[in-house]
């Protein structure tokens, strides 16, 4: 349920003229019947479905509410399974809730205000309730014409909006891990779950059109397909290599549109010298900044490290907010990084990245240039 990538949406698309009516009769009625909110329309020539996996009904339960937990592969597979292999997909939404520490405006809006080389952040505000949303413009050609959204939202106040209630019933077990994360917010006897108090954040990757859709495409195509067809979907299924693909490709957009710290820092340090650009890209290179802060501080260095420092923190906030968010976010399942509270970007600590580090500082400031 937590800190996994959800197919919050999908539509699929085929030709009219390649599905016999009764066929696609028969498309129709299972959708319906497997999906609560499933919606179809027809455009030019085109059969578009449009589907919510994580609201697909389970076994002996009601129409599902909320879209919180994705069915079983097994049953998220089944009415896949009815489908044209060669339809297509061109809409998918990607989304992944984490439990946060503090309230989720204190996240939002720090990411409001942190520096962006490609995209502008969007904050919205309703009722004192923070929504922020990022964008890519249809001409940039910088992610390979990508155009999407990408959306941080509170989930909890969001569910309250639609539900007028935080309470929510589960439709598929908690694991032992998560169970104890939630703490009394989790009722086992009747398997419910109150978000109210709960800091639960959702981010959510909204892809439209086969470009959009390409690096997805790709990556279970080998890059042999222009299309996201239901067959790559199938078989990403039956390999067992779903989730894992998912989640490579929802870290890859969030890591290199939102947490883009290599282009971040290019931006914070075109005025400054090559010396001090090399500090800051080794600087930034490692998790261990206070560290280096130490040796800083050993060596006399106070007022160069500083200098540096202030440019880092314009690509890594000094910021309990920002660490915990990279670390849940990328790093849910490595306890070491989650313990030190560091964020971890390119590779651990080494011995030469400490003596490197150290040599560009013992460089007089008169040579720096």
């Amino acid at each position: 349920m937590f800190n996994k990538v959800k197919i919050d949406k999908l539509r699929l698309i085929y030709k009219k003229k390649d599905v016999l009516q009764e066929n696609r009769i028969e498309i129709d009625n299972i959708l319906k019947q497997s999906y609560p909110d499933y919606s179809l329309f027809n455009k030019a020539g085109l059969v578009l479905s449009t589907f919510t996996p994580t609201k697909q009904k389970r076994y002996g339960m009601p129409d599902l509410k909320h879209n919180l937990q994705m069915p079983s592969l097994k049953q998220f597979q089944e009415p896949l399974n009815h489908l044209n292999p060669k339809m297509w997909f061109s809409i998918i939404h990607l989304a992944k809730d984490i439990l946060l520490t503090n309230s989720v405006n204190d996240y939002l809006l720090m990411l409001a205000e942190r520096s962006y080389s490609r995209i502008e952040p969007e904050l919205i505000e309703s009722e004192g309730i923070y929504s922020l949303y990022f964008k890519y413009s249809h001409n940039d050609d910088s992610l390979n014409g990508i155009n999407f959204v990408i959306k941080f939202y509170n989930k909890a106040e969001e569910y309250y909006k639609q539900h007028k209630t935080y309470i929510c019933h589960l439709y598929e077990p908690l694991t032992k891990d998560e169970i104890k994360l939630l703490g009394k917010a989790y009722n086992p006897e009747t398997n419910t779950l109150n978000l109210k108090d709960l800091n639960l954040l959702r981010v959510e990757i909204e892809l439209q059109g086969a470009d959009k859709l390409s690096p997805l495409t790709n990556l279970l195509s080998h890059k042999d397909k222009e299309r996201f067809t239901v067959d790559l979907l199938l078989n990403a299924i039956c390999k067992g290599s779903l989730s894992n693909d998912l989640e490579k490709i929802f870290t890859t957009i969030i890591q290199r549109t939102i947490f883009n710290t290599k282009e971040t820092l290019e931006t914070a340090t075109t005025e400054v010298s090559k010396i001090r650009k090399l500090a800051c890209e080794l600087l930034l290179e490692s998790s261990d900044f206070y560290d280096y802060q130490n040796v800083a501080d050993e060596l006399g260095l106070q007022n160069q490290f500083s200098e540096i420092s202030t440019i880092i923190r314009k690509v890594t906030p000094n910021s309990e907010l920002y660490k915990e968010l990279c670390n849940k976010l990328f790093f849910a399942d490595d306890k070491t990084a989650e313990k030190n509270g560091f964020i971890r970007t390119c590779k651990p600590h080494s011995s030469s990245n400490l003596v490197d580090f150290i040599l560009i500082y013992v460089v007089p400031i008169i040579d720096d240039s």
